[in-house]
């Protein structure tokens, strides 16, 4: 490999992770029930609830974001003042101004629960596992490391749109 080539590439592994480690732990104020332990298996069937359903198509429409390589699309996942938009938009262009594409960009699903609710918001205690996204720069392809999985709680806001990502916090543990 060029010497040159292995250079972005590596640039884009250094990105990846510390996107997959970059937001900080909290507590998690509410004990969790048994699937939201601290292992858990890679192999658990994918939940299938009405929640799981909306994370699933957010994440498609992020996933076809970053390999379009368009910041914009991700107003389609994210609600308008969310910080998680304003981290996603900065981490995109960054791989952008660097001629890099990523594909490949999906979460599985490992544990969705609902545990708040309004009229135009809901709360929910998330495992997920972001998959082996592919990156592509400069004829070169690389496949990047796979995610441990991570136990995140999610506010989703309901607007004309649809559901939208307000806000992410990592749980310990």
């Amino acid at each position: 490999m060029k010497p040159w080539r292995y250079l972005v590439l590596t640039t884009v592994c250094t990105i990846a992770l510390s996107a997959c480690s970059s937001a900080a732990p909290v507590e998690d104020a509410a004990p969790a029930a048994a699937t939201f332990g601290t292992s858990v298996a890679p192999t658990s069937p994918a939940p299938t609830s009405r929640w799981a359903r909306v994370l699933t198509g957010l994440d498609r429409r992020r996933a076809l974001a970053y390999a379009s390589a368009e910041p914009k699309s991700l107003r389609n996942v994210y609600a308008r003042a969310s910080t998680a938009l304003t981290a996603d938009r900065r981490m995109l262009r960054a791989y952008s101004e660097r001629g890099i594409t990523l594909t490949g960009v999906r979460l599985d699903l490992l544990a969705v629960r609902l545990v708040g609710r309004g009229s135009h918001w809901v709360r929910l205690r998330v495992i997920d596992q972001l998959r082996r996204p592919v990156a592509h720069a400069a004829g070169a392809t690389m496949l990047l490391p796979q995610d441990q999985p991570t136990r995140w709680l999610i506010g989703l806001r309901r607007n004309a749109g649809g559901w939208r990502i307000a806000n992410v916090h990592r749980l310990a543990g």
